[in-house]
């Protein structure tokens, strides 16, 4: 998280030569080794996270009760780290409901997930888009009517999550995209696709 928060930091402790772990090009020749960038980091970073949540959903969709137990115990630890993403935490958040209903018959899991479904409720607050999380400017944005140019993504534009930053995000740049708007829910009845 270090090195996701401060671009100096990730520059200074995982790019150079005695550093061999984020070469994307290894060469003897140190004028040709190319390292892995800052935004390709944080890229990265949200795959990372991506495959996590998937990890953590299959093992919360086991009928082992080692499987769930451990993946609850390793979750708490997470918390404030991981889900950063709303979508990551919003899948996490429908599988541990799930355990934490009444339809649970293993009561210290029950309790367990219940006890991890609040702190995940209370750290909801400070999740943000994959845009936000990872950076990575776009060609084009496909979202945008043609000719518009795609807002600036710098890490100074974008704050990614205010609690790793340690101070709140700026408003977002202007766009024509309502973020209010409600949450589009296919229409399958009927439909012959």
């Amino acid at each position: 998280m270090r090195w996701y928060n401060d671009k100096t930091v990730y520059e200074k402790e995982a790019i150079g030569p005695s550093i061999p772990g984020f070469l994307k090009k290894w060469s003897n020749n140190a004028s040709e080794t190319v390292s892995l960038q800052y935004e390709e980091f944080r890229s990265v970073m949200f795959k990372w996270h991506k495959n996590l949540t998937m990890a953590f959903r299959n093992c919360l969709d086991s009928r082992d009760y080692m499987h769930v137990r451990n993946t609850l115990a390793v979750l708490e630890k997470l918390v404030g780290l991981y889900p950063l993403v709303d979508f990551h935490g919003a899948a996490l958040e429908e599988k541990v409901a799930l355990i934490a209903g009444k339809s649970e018959t293993r009561g210290d899991l029950q309790i367990r997930a219940q006890g991890y479904h609040a702190m995940l409720k209370k750290s909801s607050k400070s999740w943000v888009t994959p845009a936000k999380f990872s950076s990575q400017p776009k060609a084009q944005n496909p979202l945008l009517p043609s000719g518009s140019s795609t807002p600036s993504t710098t890490p100074q534009s974008l704050s990614p999550h205010p609690a790793i930053h340690g101070k709140p995000q700026s408003e977002p740049p202007a766009s024509s995209l309502n973020p209010a708007a409600p949450v589009f829910k296919p229409h399958l009845e009927g439909s012959r696709c």
